[in-house]
């Protein structure tokens, strides 16, 4: 859960530098999603998937699941917090 939500502060300075690249709707959505999942896929990586704690089958899956649900937590608190501060 915490790799998860440490690779939201990094994927949102490569989200803004992704949308000076391309006007096109469609090719920023797929990238902005290339970058999100690859992330949370590098925070599953280095923080279980290559531990000596991954030794059952399901452990991979559990470890990608909870760095998703941590990454989209933190983006949702974020969300709910930005119209406040603005």
């Amino acid at each position: 859960c915490l790799g998860g939500m440490l690779a939201v502060p990094l994927v949102v300075p490569i989200q803004a530098y992704i949308q000076t690249l391309t006007g096109d709707q469609t090719l920023l959505t797929i990238l902005w999603s290339f970058a999100e999942e690859f992330l949370k896929f590098t925070a599953a990586l280095t923080m279980g998937i290559i531990s000596k704690s991954d030794d059952e089958p399901v452990d991979s899956m559990i470890y990608l699941l909870t760095a998703a649900l941590g990454f989209a937590a933190f983006e949702n608190v974020l969300y709910l917090f930005t119209p406040v501060s603005s």
